[in-house]
This record gives structure tokens, C-alpha cells and sequence, in this order.
């Protein structure tokens, strides 16, 4: 029994040692290099470090006065209407509008930051219109990409600029998320941050950034992962009859954002079977497969019982 359980322990042995030397682990990447390439990419920086909205925009904001917006987009300074945007997302948006209670309170409100997300989600809606009216809107952004992803270490801006796509959700954002869809390109590699046990995610493809961004950008946010269609199957859904309007889109067509959705995006069923077709006689060889299992088995009883007999004799 010992002699049992040794064979099998050195068995798991050799093969976790063939999966190991099969998977070439790269070399740690060239720090100063990233350095150099994502300084290099400075240039295609839309979003400063530090923006803040003035409150008294926010105020002007919040009691319905968009004159800012609309001054904007009459200048098609499409940099600052990404700023407004990217604003919008924490949950702190306005805070100043809505303070929250004292820390000194007996129980918080459950989401006290419930005016202030709400107050965002108005103000997105209304960037993201006067964004989409603007031809070319998405170019900034696509560049960035572009440029991150010939560069090792540009991970964080082609992954966030693709994002931004999806954030957009306009029509031209969309086809530029289409294109992105056949783009497998990963410098960095899964390595990157060390491996799968780094406990850091590490960087994926164009491709699949733009499939997580073409989701929310069609309103499928909030589904599970596992609900949601895998690259492949994203550029199924693409090249079909659904995914037409958005592929063959064009600005001057109008629809520069897209219709709700009732529905996740989705491949159609595959087509029903002809139950009424007779079904094909099978081949000689077909109707009487080759047994090799039970071959298999026996042989390896046979060895099994070599072993132990091999063992008895030696203790004799």
C-alpha cells in the first residue's frame, strides 16, 4: 500500500514539474524602461492629476443652468467635457451640496451619498449628449490607446481610455469598441505584475477591455460576469444581424447615442433541428467501436499486480 501511495505522490511530482518547465515565465520587466514609455505618454494625457469642478459650477449644475456645458460643446473643447465627466464618477460628486451627517451621530444614514450620486448620474447624462454631438469626439482617447499600446508599461492608459469608451456609450464610442474587439494586443502580459499569485490583477487585451466596455456602454453594467458574452463570443454578436446598427453606424445618419436596450446583448439561439429528417446509419465502425478502456484497465491491473508481486518476493 505504501508503494501505492509513493508511485502516485511521485507521479503528481513529475507532472506538476512538466507543467512548470512547459510555461515560460518572462523575466521581471525593465522598470526603467516603463518609466521612459509611460513619461512618453505624458503627451496623450486627457486627464490631469488633480481637476476639481468649482462649486459655483456645481451650483449653477445642480439648479439647472448647463450654459457651461453648452459653451463647451458650441467650442467642441471635448478635453474639458471629459473632465466634467470623469468628475462625475465618485461618490463624492457635490459634496459640498450634500454634507454628509457628523461622525459624533448615533447611526449614519445607510447611503448618505445617495443625493450625491444621483446628482452625478444627472450631470453624465447630460455630458455624455453634448459629447456625442461632437464629430470625432472619441479621437483623444484613441490615440492614447493607440500610442499605450505599442509601449510596454502603457497598460493603465490604454485599459482606462477604453474604459472612458464605455463610460461615453455614444454611438461613435461604440464602433470604436467594436474595432477594439479584434485588437489581442498585451505588452505587459499576465506576468507583469508578477504572476497569478501577486494578488494584483494583472493587465489584459485590448480585446477583452473592450468587451467589459461595450457591455456597460449597451446598459449591461450591471450583469454578473457570468451572464456577460466572452470576447469570442462578443465579436459573434458584432459580425450578426444585431449588432448591425452599431457596426454600419454612421454620424451623419443621426442616433449619435444608443436606443435602451430591453435585453443584454446576447448571440441568437441556435437554429431548431429537423426532428422529422431520418437519422444517417452509422459507419461499421461506428456501430462497434474500438473497446480501449477496458484494454487500458487491464493493463494497468496487470501492472499493478506485477508491482505487488515483485514487493512480496523481495520480503521473502
Amino acid at each position: 500500500m505504501k508503494l501505492t501511495q509513493l508511485s502516485r505522490t511521485i507521479t503528481l511530482l513529475c507532472l506538476s514539474l512538466g507543467r512548470l518547465a512547459a510555461e515560460e515565465i518572462p523575466p521581471a520587466p525593465d522598470y526603467a524602461e516603463i518609466g521612459r514609455n509611460q513619461k512618453a505618454l505624458m503627451k496623450y494625457s486627457v486627464f490631469p492629476f488633480k481637476y476639481k469642478v468649482p462649486e459655483t459650477v456645481l451650483n449653477a449644475f445642480y439648479h439647472g443652468d448647463y450654459s457651461l456645458l453648452e459653451k463647451l460643446a458650441a467650442e467642441k473643447n471635448v478635453v474639458e467635457l471629459l473632465n466634467q465627466l470623469a468628475a462625475t464618477f465618485p461618490v463624492t460628486y457635490g459634496e459640498h451640496l450634500f454634507p454628509p451627517p457628523p461622525l459624533q451621530a448615533p447611526a449614519r444614514v445607510p447611503d448618505f451619498y445617495k443625493p450625491n450620486k444621483e446628482f452625478g448620474a444627472r450631470m453624465r447624462e447630460e455630458i455624455k449628449q453634448r459629447l456625442a454631438a461632437i464629430p470625432g469626439h472619441t479621437e483623444l482617447l484613441v490615440q492614447g490607446i493607440d500610442a499605450a499600446s505599442k509601449l510596454k508599461g502603457g497598460h493603465g492608459m490604454r485599459m482606462s481610455y477604453i474604459g472612458y469608451l464605455g463610460r461615453i456609450g455614444s454611438m461613435e464610442a461604440i464602433q470604436q469598441l467594436g474595432r477594439y474587439l479584434y485588437d489581442d494586443r498585451n505588452l505587459e502580459g499576465s506576468y507583469f505584475y508578477g504572476g497569478p499569485d501577486s494578488g494584483m490583477n494583472p493587465p489584459v487585451s485590448n480585446a477583452e477591455a473592450a468587451t467589459r466596455a461595450l457591455h456597460r456602454a449597451l446598459g449591461d453594467d450591471g450583469q454578473t460576469m457570468e451572464k456577460r458574452l466572452g470576447v469570442e463570443e462578443t465579436r459573434l454578436w458584432w459580425e450578426s444581424e444585431e449588432g448591425r446598427p452599431y457596426r454600419e453606424w454612421k454620424f451623419e445618419n443621426g442616433n449619435l447615442t444608443p436606443p435602451p436596450r430591453k435585453g443584454t446583448i446576447s448571440l441568437p439561439p441556435p437554429a431548431p433541428q429537423d426532428k422529422t429528417a431520418p437519422a444517417s446509419l452509422p459507419t461499421p465502425n461506428e456501430a462497434r467501436p474500438t473497446a480501449i478502456w477496458p484494454v487500458i484497465l487491464i493493463l494497468a491491473f496487470a501492472a499493478l499486480a506485477a508491482v505487488l508481486g515483485f514487493t512480496k518476493l523481495r520480503r521473502r
